[in-house]
């Protein structure tokens, strides 16, 4: 802290800005949003080396050192800024204990997947289900309409591996209301969706085009019943 701590990382940031993966920091302006996401995406796997090298390791300074040398927005924003802290917060201790060093250490990459097509984020309106099978001990995670697909999340298009998907839990036929889950997305060795799961990237947008905004739709993805958020 103070002084010494003010120095200390103004001498980190000269650093992580002479590191060449993070060069030509305006170069992204002149590219097309496929280009833009590739940039992106090289720039945050050099940036997340850097970090651990220079010995940032914790992944919220991560996101604001990442703003302070203008090269965000990267596809990797929301797994620090979002899917990081709701895990934080939102697990149990048992969660907490398997899922965060994992995320922290960039093992596994996160969204948060809440806005929905039809209903932005207007809670109350989101329509994907989560119905509870007691024989399996697992979820049977759903979109069962059109509006129900998942749309906007940074990261989704092409980047998480994982997500934290919020969904009505539909218990005994009861809608018990909107609930957490973490859902694995994409094979952790060929990155393909995995069965059940249709992904991709919503296309160019106006602004943020090195990230990967996108959307997602499930049919009777099942989740077990230990990826329901208990924090």
């Amino acid at each position: 802290g103070g002084e010494e701590g003010r120095l200390a990382h103004i001498r980190k940031l000269d650093a992580l800005l002479s590191d060449p993966g993070l060069q030509d920091l305006h170069k992204r302006h002149f590219l097309s949003h496929k280009e833009q996401y590739l940039l992106s995406a090289a720039r945050a796997v050099a940036f997340h080396k850097a970090c651990f090298r220079l010995g940032i390791t914790d992944t919220h300074e991560m996101y604001w050192t990442s703003f302070q040398l203008g090269i965000a927005p990267l596809p990797t924003d929301v797994h620090m800024s979002m899917f990081i802290p709701t895990l934080e917060t939102q697990c149990s201790p048992e969660q907490r204990r398997l899922w965060v060093p994992l995320a922290r250490n960039f093992a596994i990459l996160g969204a948060y997947v809440q806005t929905e097509l039809g209903h932005g984020s207007n809670i109350r309106g989101l329509e994907t289900t989560a119905t509870y099978d007691p024989e399996t001990e697992s979820f049977d995670l759903h979109s069962p309409t059109p509006s129900s697909t998942k749309w906007w999340p940074g990261g989704l298009g092409k980047t998480a591996t994982h997500a934290v998907v919020y969904a009505r839990l539909i218990l005994k036929g009861k809608n018990m209301g909107v609930h957490a889950f973490i859902v694995a997305l994409r094979d952790m060795t060929t990155h393909a969706s995995l069965p059940g799961i249709e992904l991709g990237d919503i296309g160019p947008k106006l602004g943020f085009n090195g990230t990967d905004n996108g959307f997602a739709r499930f049919s009777h993805v099942r989740v077990p019943l230990a990826h329901l958020l208990q924090g």
